[in-house]
């Protein structure tokens, strides 16, 4: 059966069986290929073929569906075959089972797919065909205006790179508490212009959580959009706080006693000047 067509429709792509692997969507459209499509049923003995079913074999379906590499004919596997049959039965694409005849398949949903549209052939052509001598297909004719913009509307493309990174920018919404503070509307300008000449573009989300970490220490929010311009960081953050272990100075010591260090814990000590034990500064022996 290599004459005729099938109708390949466009929904296709919406559905699962374009999302499965090349193997199963070559099977799928061999098995559309070879399904019968007149309305008159075959008869055969003992099995009535309807449009859209098709009796085969794993064979003949591997043998119909071989392909050439390196000079190579390469076919699947009769394991190979009952295993994709399987997985489009999954995806509801067909429904099949073995008879004395073979493999008896039934195409789901076909006649949805395969129904011939109606046509009406008249003197200046079919429907499915272009008006012949209209002023659109006359050389230098103008398309209407109305016809021109329903066949060049379509979905405005979504903003990428650095369109997207403006535009994030430009409607959020600055807490007041951080546009009070004195430069920050400044600074804030500067980072975001800094972050999109590294290309370090920012979405709608991270530009609100940026400003939602600022909200957190308004106080050091200027500070640290400073430090994330000078020092190239992507992210704002707050001035660190003193490294663990680090502790303020030791209060002087008295005429009785010198300063050594400080404990594990970071209490000071001292030890005595007449040489005694050394004691913690609340006076416990250590």
């Amino acid at each position: 059966m290599n004459d005729g067509y099938i109708y390949l429709h466009r929904r296709l792509f919406e559905s699962r069986l374009w999302s499965m692997p090349p193997d199963v969507l070559r099977l799928g459209v061999y098995l559309m290929l070879e399904a019968h499509y007149e309305a008159k049923p075959i008869k055969l003995p003992d099995v009535l073929i309807q449009r859209g079913e098709v009796v085969t074999s794993l064979s003949d379906i591997a043998k119909g569906c071989r392909w050439y590499e390196n000079r190579k004919a390469r076919a699947w596997s009769r394991q190979k075959v009952s295993r994709m049959l399987d997985q489009l039965v999954a995806v509801g694409f067909c429904r099949y089972k073995s008879d004395s005849y073979g493999t008896h398949i039934r195409l789901c949903n076909y006649e949805d797919f395969q129904r011939r549209p109606a046509r009406k052939s008249d003197s200046h052509g079919t429907p499915m065909e272009h008006p012949r001598d209209t002023p659109e297909t006359v050389k230098g004719a103008r398309v209407p205006e109305k016809e021109e913009k329903e066949e060049r509307r379509e979905e405005p493309p979504a903003p990428k790179g650095s369109d997207a990174h403006n535009k994030a920018v430009k409607e959020a919404e600055i807490p007041p508490e951080l546009a009070a503070l004195p430069t920050f509307l400044d600074n804030w300008q500067m980072y975001c212009d800094e972050r999109r000449n590294n290309r370090k573009y920012m979405s709608a989300n991270a530009v609100r959580l940026n400003l939602a970490k600022l909200l957190k220490f308004p106080n050091g929010a200027v500070a640290a959009l400073e430090d994330a311009v000078s020092g190239g960081y992507q992210g704002v953050f707050p001035k660190h706080a003193p490294a663990q272990g680090v502790y303020p100075p030791l209060p002087p010591p008295t005429s009785d006693r010198v300063e050594i260090g400080n404990t594990r814990d970071g209490k000071p000590f001292y030890r005595l000047k007449q040489g005694g034990q050394p004691c913690h500064s609340d006076g416990l022996v250590m």
